[in-house]
């Protein structure tokens, strides 16, 4: 595999800047098109670049902007009806590279929702020593908070006053700190040992009453947190409920090494490579 290294020395020619305010089209259903009319890729010295320098560059340039996309590519199904509010308020819980991506690459987001956008990062893994505890940008509006360091989501002040109220009550539809939605990418909540950390957070998301996006690994890993998912969403609405997971065309183009030390080490794995959300019944958009 090669190193990231080698990888951003082919690929520093090659990248641009793009013009963020702008409105970006959502027809685009791949990465070479998107990045060229946005501008993350430099047009004229990508296209006369050899293939391994054109692959590294979209290769580390999905690797960050698949959260963004990702998310962007859910927003129809999470809000069928267009809300007034001018900004989208998310938490992205079990965050980890997402959390310390430069603000530049969330803005993306922005410009394909044309609203503004507010991301709080919540989980042990939420953001490496040096990424600050807060970033802001005006234009487009966008403001990206690291919530309780180290915490899980149900151990925050919102996550308790949840696993307090009943699933879709008005106890907790008040909430004053709910966001618009929450995100998990590439969660691993079925891995083997891993429930008694995400069972509460989950029930907690659960009886927020808010829609909620997923994106896993692969389709191993989709089928084992949409197992788990059914076990405790069922358990909570005292209904059947399923994740249906589909492939996303803004995964990553870089293999994951996230969980290379597991019996799936051969699996292709990328970030975000499948997608599912989940909308309650009765959701306020």
């Amino acid at each position: 595999m090669t190193s990231p290294a080698r990888l951003a020395a082919r690929a520093a020619r090659l990248i641009g800047t793009p013009e963020s305010c702008l409105a970006a089209k959502r027809e685009h259903t791949g990465w070479r098109s998107y990045m060229l009319d946005r501008g993350w890729l430099r047009r004229d010295d990508f296209l006369s670049a050899p293939v391994s320098n054109q692959q590294a560059a979209l290769g580390l340039l999905s690797a960050m902007l698949t959260y963004p996309l990702t998310l962007a590519s859910r927003l129809d199904t999470i809000f069928p009806i267009a809300g007034r509010s001018p900004v989208l308020r998310f938490c992205v819980i079990g965050a980890r590279a997402e959390a310390t991506l430069p603000p530049f690459v969330w803005t993306e987001l922005c410009s394909l929702s044309q609203r503004g956008a507010a991301l709080e990062m919540v989980g042990p893994k939420s953001a490496a020593r040096a990424t600050p505890t807060a970033r802001h940008m005006r234009d487009p509006r966008l403001s990206i908070v690291q919530g309780a360091k180290g915490a899980m989501f149900h151990q925050t002040l919102t996550g308790r006053a949840l696993l307090t109220a009943s699933q879709g009550s008005k106890q907790a539809a008040d909430l004053p700190d709910l966001p618009d939605a929450f995100v998990l990418f590439n969660p691993g909540f079925g891995e083997p040992g891993w429930a008694p950390a995400w069972e509460p957070t989950v029930r907690a998301v659960i009886r927020s009453g808010k829609p909620v996006v997923l994106s896993a690994l692969s389709e191993r890993d989709a089928e084992q947190d949409s197992s788990f998912w059914h076990s405790v969403a069922t358990s909570e609405m005292g209904s059947t409920c399923s994740l249906d997971y589909s492939p996303n065309c803004w995964r990553s183009l870089l293999h994951s090494t996230h969980g290379e030390e597991t019996r799936f080490a051969q699996e292709d794995r990328h970030c975000n490579s499948l997608v599912a959300s989940f909308v309650p019944k009765g959701a306020a958009f």
